[in-house]
């Protein structure tokens, strides 16, 4: 059944036009670090634009050095758990000190070693810097995943890579398409089921019924 459950979630998502990955425009790896780590946890519009006040203010590594913790907790100051993150973007900063550059990140293996960089930041940033392919799992696409009936161990294998031997060659750009999905009509609470040709085999339909 998972099989043919992703086949038709991949082709509705394919054809459906409202459903699109937004664009963001990032003026270099530094500020798209700086996004990620302040996105954890947080709407990504309210992270994109603060990732672009800072780096509007502070455009290069070497002026970023120079602030302090407080100024930079005034200026996220309206985004959840603003404290933390901005001890790790400091500790980011120290860690670019060395180089003032980005060259030292080479692998998934050393961006796990920058603050707030965890496992979806990440393969994030490889997909939008590089020809690497993930699938990209965060809660609306977990949530949507789980609502067709798929399982936790189902949702760990696409996720490594058994993508039910389909042909998808654009993995990542179907991830965020579910993400989008998940936002827009298959929310968490009211879900817009009467516009969703998945309804008659979700989970979520089948209970409400």
């Amino acid at each position: 059944m998972n099989k043919s459950v992703f086949s038709a979630l991949y082709t509705y998502l394919s054809d459906l036009s409202i459903i699109h990955v937004d664009e963001l425009v990032f003026r270099d790896k530094f500020h798209l670090l700086v996004f990620l780590i302040l996105s954890s946890r947080a709407k990504e519009k309210v992270a994109y634009d603060l990732s672009k006040k800072l780096i509007s203010k502070y455009s290069t590594i070497e002026s970023f050095i120079k602030v302090d913790l407080i100024e930079i907790r005034k200026i996220i100051k309206s985004i959840g758990f603003y404290k933390v993150k901005s001890e790790r973007l400091i500790a980011f900063v120290n860690i670019v000190k060395t180089s003032y550059n980005l060259k030292f990140i080479k692998s998934y293996k050393d961006l796990l070693k920058i603050p707030g960089i965890g496992d979806k930041g990440a393969k994030k940033f490889l997909t939008l810097t590089s020809k690497v392919e993930f699938f990209l799992m965060d809660t609306h696409v977990k949530r949507v995943l789980l609502r067709l009936g798929f399982n936790d161990k189902n949702i760990k294998e696409i996720c490594f890579g058994n993508r039910f031997n389909l042909n998808i060659s654009d993995i990542t750009f179907f991830s965020n398409n579910i993400s989008n999905f998940g936002k827009k009509i298959c929310t968490y609470k009211k879900p817009r089921c009467f516009t969703c040709k998945m309804e008659k085999i979700c989970q979520f339909g089948l209970i409400e019924r």
